[in-house]
Formats: C-alpha cells, sequence, structure tokens
C-alpha cells in the first residue's frame, strides 16, 4: 500500500488534524510519540486507518410549481458538515441545523434528487406539512454518520420507493 507521510508535531502541540488529500481506499499508519521534560522519546501509540469510499444519503423530491422551495427538515442537538448536491447543478455545504441554506429553491417544478455527503446524523420532520410531501422517493439512506431516524420521514405520503441501500446505522439510537 501506499505510505504517506505528516510533518512533525510542534513539541507543545496536543494533537493535530491530518490536513491534504486522503486517497480513497489507501491505508494510512500514524505513530504518536510522546517527548517528556527531559527530551526523551517513545512511541505512544500506533494506528491504522483506510479511508473509505463516501456512500451519499439520496432522495428524489417532486415540485410542482415555479420558485418552490424545499427544506432539510434538520434538528438541534445532532452535528452536521456535509455537502448537499440540490439535484439542479447547485450545492451548499452545511455545518448547523439551523443555517439558511438547509432551504433551497428551485426554478422550474420537477423531480430533483438531493445527494448528501458527510455528516448527517439526524433528521426530523414531525409537525412539518409542507416538506415531506415532496419526497417521492429514498434510493439510499448512505453513510452519513446517522444517530436518528425518529420522524425522519413522518407526512411523507406521496414517498413510493424506498431503498435503504449501501448504509451504516449501527449508531442509531432513535
Amino acid at each position: 500500500g501506499a505510505t504517506e507521510s505528516f510533518e512533525s508535531l510542534a513539541a507543545d502541540t496536543t494533537s493535530q488534524q491530518l490536513a491534504g488529500d486522503l486517497l480513497v481506499g489507501t491505508t494510512y499508519h500514524v505513530c504518536l510519540m510522546a517527548t517528556d521534560a527531559a527530551g526523551n522519546s517513545a512511541q505512544a501509540a500506533a494506528y491504522s486507518f483506510t479511508v473509505d469510499t463516501p456512500v451519499p444519503f439520496e432522495f428524489t423530491v417532486r415540485t410542482t410549481g415555479v420558485n418552490e422551495t424545499y427544506t432539510l427538515p434538520l434538528v438541534s442537538g445532532y452535528n452536521y458538515n456535509f455537502q448537499v448536491d440540490w439535484g439542479d447543478s447547485s450545492s451548499d455545504t452545511i455545518t448547523a441545523y439551523d443555517q439558511a441554506e438547509i432551504e433551497h429553491t428551485y426554478a422550474t417544478a420537477g423531480d430533483y434528487t438531493i445527494s448528501i455527503t458527510g455528516t448527517l446524523e439526524a433528521l426530523y420532520s414531525v409537525g412539518d406539512f409542507q416538506n415531506p410531501p415532496k419526497i417521492i422517493s429514498v434510493s439510499s439512506l448512505g453513510k452519513v454518520g446517522w444517530k436518528s431516524l425518529e420522524g425522519a420521514f413522518t407526512n411523507a405520503e406521496n414517498m413510493t420507493t424506498f431503498s435503504a441501500g449501501d448504509t451504516d446505522t449501527s449508531k442509531v439510537t432513535r
């Protein structure tokens, strides 16, 4: 496999985020070194990880009028850090449940496949009677870090197809 090296941490650094392009399918090996006040160094820990291919959450919404909006039903208390492709040649990066960009306007009526890649821990549409009926299908729940699917598709009465696809729901507790 490929071997990658990263710059040493400064003496007073307690953590460092790996930066740069990590290649999908590549296994990386990271060694953590500890140095005491006298300058003695020793390996503290060694880790290996492989970068997985992202598997997006994909679903299709249907709009029936011009300048119609769809709002992602995000909820407070969960982590969000994802790229959303709205299916009409536009995209946004979402990092907060109440960010303005969770609402998207479609210029023309039609079917749009929305694709989300990154961390999306929860959706909650209970009490929302505007947006869920626009969902007509889910083709994949994806691997986006789901923790709650409680009420995710409530009121989606026009959904005719649902496929979990290649997904990971092992951390779902609600």
